[in-house]
């Protein structure tokens, strides 16, 4: 398991990698709808953006992956 994704599921939601990737962007990327749930019951900053610019959001979405930006 990604080690920001780990952070994430241990409530470490705010940590973020070198590429400024939070575990938000990392569970939308992978389309993992449990840790995002998870994330998202957390104090999250669900606007981050990562280094291009990006919100989880817009990770999702490049990604193709439908459930993950519903949620």
């Amino acid at each position: 398991m990604n080690l920001i994704i780990a952070m994430g599921a241990l409530g470490f939601t705010n940590a973020v990698n070198a590429k400024d990737e939070y575990p938000l962007h990392m569970a939308a990327a992978n389309d993992d709808i449990q840790l995002i749930k998870h994330i998202l019951s957390q104090k999250t900053l669900i606007d981050a953006r990562d280094e291009t610019g990006s919100t989880a959001l817009m990770v999702a979405t490049r990604a193709n992956n439908i459930h993950a930006a519903h949620m």
